[in-house]
């Protein structure tokens, strides 16, 4: 068998869009071809356990806050987006598992895991993009933060034989106008679970959903406890799903009645099925949100703005419903009312019409 060496900057999981990616494509290739893979975790993560034999950990790196301000000293040249998972003594380490192991393919996935692909030029590697670091960097920081970031994004997408896959053509776009580079698409491997999950009702909460852990997704939700909850019937019931709450923002949820903290659940689709809406209030970040089409699949509407629906094609409208301002997510959340036969419409209508164009299919063509 064929043998492609992975490198990714967290633990493949199902607690996080990103990981939860990550840990279809091991599977699904993993298949086909024998897979080591290089990951790096927090203390809090959980261990990934491969899937079958044919994938085996050849490296778990723990990083800290320590170890990433290391990692960024080491290539300060670079804007820090793409080194802090950066180790010199790793890079050598993976540099002799190539060596001994004579690769087909290297999978760098995700931003943070390309640097390393600078030490294997004549190696075939694809790039995964789960979203274009520029327009993440554009949106909370000045210009000579961009320059810096376009700088090592170009330099970072344009290594010697590398094909870049991204979730949406937006990112083909922009990825083709600021780098002269052609990505390829590649879709997301939306959860057979939120597939299967059937509304059977439409009860009376409404959901957040996400790793708590992550900025985008705390402050958006922050945010909607100080500007968006005040002008709201105190009768409204919301259940928020996810793990890696902090222990200050569980407390102080804890104080509202109608905020129920449900925390991660392995299957958390029919509850998400059976709320009224999925509520994202994004302000910052890029690429396809995970969580918003998995809603979709669900069939559940989803109440928030332009970053929310962020590369998502408009033939699924019906289920975005869009808030630009406080006012527009209080008048959402009071007036919203699908009835469950149009839920399960749009619901069969995404799960239809979502079309499929994976990684996978393009790595199985060049391989076997």
């Amino acid at each position: 068998m064929k043998k492609i060496l992975l490198i990714t900057p967290f633990a493949p999981s199902d607690e996080a869009a990103a990981e939860k990616v990550t840990k279809r494509n091991i599977e699904l290739l993993s298949e086909f071809f024998l897979i080591d893979i290089v990951y790096f975790k927090y203390v809090y993560n959980s261990r990934y356990n491969p899937p079958n034999s044919n994938v085996k950990i050849i490296e778990e790196v723990s990083i800290s806050l320590f170890s990433k301000i290391l990692s960024i000293l080491q290539y300060p040249i670079v804007s820090p987006y793409f080194t802090v998972r950066f180790n010199i003594k790793l890079a050598r380490s993976i540099k002799s598992h190539v060596d001994k192991n004579l690769y087909d393919l290297i999978i760098l996935d995700n931003a943070q895991s390309y640097i390393y692909g600078r030490y294997f030029p004549n190696i075939h590697k694809i790039l995964i993009a789960h979203d274009v670091i520029l327009q993440r960097v554009s949106r909370k920081h000045g210009w000579f933060q961009r320059l810096i970031c376009k700088s090592s994004e170009k330099r970072m997408m344009t290594q010697p034989n590398s094909t870049v896959f991204t979730f949406s053509d937006k990112d083909i776009q922009l990825i083709a106008l600021n780098y002269g580079i052609q990505a390829r698409l590649t879709s997301v491997n939306i959860d057979i679970l939120s597939i299967n999950a059937c509304p059977n009702k439409i009860d009376d909460y409404f959901v957040f959903f996400g790793q708590w852990k992550r900025k985008d997704n705390y402050y958006g939700l922050l945010w909607f406890l100080r500007e968006v909850y005040p002008r709201l019937n105190k009768n409204i019931r919301f259940k928020i799903i996810g793990g890696g709450m902090r222990s200050k923002h569980r407390e102080m949820l804890s104080c509202y009645d109608n905020i129920e903290i449900l925390g991660f659940i392995e299957n958390p689709y029919q509850i998400i099925s059976e709320a009224k809406a999925l509520i994202s209030p994004l302000f910052s970040g890029a690429g396809v949100k995970v969580k918003v089409l998995e809603a979709f699949a669900c069939g559940t509407p989803v109440i928030g703005g332009e970053v929310a629906f962020e590369g998502i094609p408009l033939i699924y409208s019906k289920l975005m419903v869009f808030a630009d301002s406080k006012e527009d997510y209080a008048n959402a959340i009071k007036t919203i009312n699908y009835s469950l036969s149009v839920r399960r419409e749009l619901k069969s209508f995404f799960v239809e019409n979502y079309v499929s164009h994976q990684v996978v299919d393009y790595i199985k063509e060049r391989l076997l």
